[in-house]
């Protein structure tokens, strides 16, 4: 009965939506040109994650981005030489719930984001471009739950994303993968993998708060195209 009366309300939230994002007074706006193609594939979209959300119930949900509009934290302490610093790190969690015990991540992706990944060290090579950013995201949200206050110290943790475009595939698995040799294979619990996903974070901040390393530039121009701060150091593509 949850999804019938939220399948009805699509239309209407779509308009409102859209009423907020240009401006317009109250929840109605006025659909033209471009502006009709966009509302048809959104709702297209909306009702393709009902439908699979559908098919998972019962689940719980703990959380969505909605909720909680300053985020989760996480505190972490750095030793550099003699000085101690504590760095803070925060993010919005598009969505968090629980089905058979298992706590489930959940990261909306518009794009095409690839979900495998060779190893953990592999999300923190600067030099590489195909490192998968998508993936390093889940696996830092799922830090941050576990700091939170609603954070589970026992369920296994399956971190997810969901490409919206991928849904209409009919072998479509939101669960990132783990790339092993020639095979790939669905990760249904990163606990293990969190311990050095967090030595490797803290390594990266120790590097970028250390005074005695210089920043640098990038070699890669491609990685400036949509940088806002582009126009300030004169690199671009």
């Amino acid at each position: 009965e949850n999804f019938i009366s939220i399948e009805k309300r699509v239309d209407s939230e779509t308009n409102r939506a859209f009423a907020w994002q240009f401006g317009s007074e109250g929840d109605e706006f006025k659909f033209e040109g471009q502006n009709i193609l966009a509302k048809e594939i959104i709702q297209k979209m909306t009702l393709k994650v009902l439908e699979y959300d559908k098919q998972q119930t019962p689940f719980e949900l703990l959380g969505v981005e909605a909720d909680d509009e300053k985020g989760f934290v996480l505190n972490t302490d750095l030793q550099l030489g003699d000085e101690q610093l504590q760095v803070g790190m925060k993010g919005i969690i598009d969505r968090i719930e629980q089905k058979d015990g298992i706590v489930r991540i959940v990261d909306y992706k518009t794009g095409q984001d690839a979900k495998d990944f060779a190893d953990v060290p592999s999300l923190f090579d600067r030099e590489n471009k195909s490192r998968n950013k998508a993936v390093f995201q889940t696996f830092f949200y799922s830090l941050l739950y576990l700091e939170s206050p609603i954070g589970n110290d026992h369920a296994p943790i399956q971190a997810s994303l969901f490409n919206i475009r991928e849904l209409f595939k009919s072998n479509f698995t939101p669960l990132i993968q783990n790339k092993i040799n020639r095979s790939i294979v669905d990760i249904m619990d990163i606990r293990p993998f969190l311990k050095e996903f967090k030595s490797e974070l803290d390594e990266m901040l120790k590097e970028m708060f250390d005074r005695e390393i210089p920043f640098s530039q990038t070699e890669d121009t491609n990685k400036c195209r949509y940088c806002p701060y582009a126009g300030i150091c004169n690199k671009r593509p």
